[in-house]
């Protein structure tokens, strides 16, 4: 790394195996983010669905995203493991390969990390999405009950 290089604040770690139907959603909300001073760490634990190349054109594209292929599969705990090691921010965020962000969501949740430096995590409020097969099954206003209460 040279000297000018600017290290991120934030590492957005992707642990990937065969979700390519959903990837380039997921890193272009995060690309898309209206905070700037990331990094993206892919850990790619053997995929074969071309989740491999399409990771492979976003690292050749932009500076921001990082790409590591595992010689072999490990098991996802691991790969979550080695995606957290080989980042190189004070902050880190763990993303799941078939997830996506709503452009503020990085801005929004390092705020309080920034404000209060002895602060360890920053936690959103989860909103279910519920399509109509799945609101038969299940009660959103429960889930949302107990989602609103607070971590002590």
């Amino acid at each position: 790394m040279s000297t000018t290089e600017k290290l991120p604040l934030i590492s957005i770690c992707i642990p990937l195996f065969n979700k390519v139907e959903f990837f380039r959603q997921t890193v272009e909300s995060i690309l898309s983010q209206t905070y700037e001073n990331f990094e993206i760490v892919i850990s790619d634990n053997g995929s074969s669905d071309g989740s491999s190349e399409l990771a492979l054109e976003y690292a050749s594209a932009d500076v921001r995203v990082k790409y590591y292929h595992l010689s072999q599969t490990i098991s996802a705990g691991e790969n979550f493991r080695h995606s957290l090691l080989l980042a190189r921010g004070k902050i880190l965020k763990l993303q799941c390969a078939d997830d996506y962000l709503e452009p503020d969501f990085i801005s929004t949740m390092v705020q309080p990390l920034l404000k209060s430096p002895e602060t360890d995590f920053s936690v959103c409020t989860v909103k279910p999405v519920f399509d109509d097969e799945a609101s038969q099954i299940l009660n959103p206003s429960l889930i949302e009950q107990h989602l609103a209460v607070p971590l002590k």
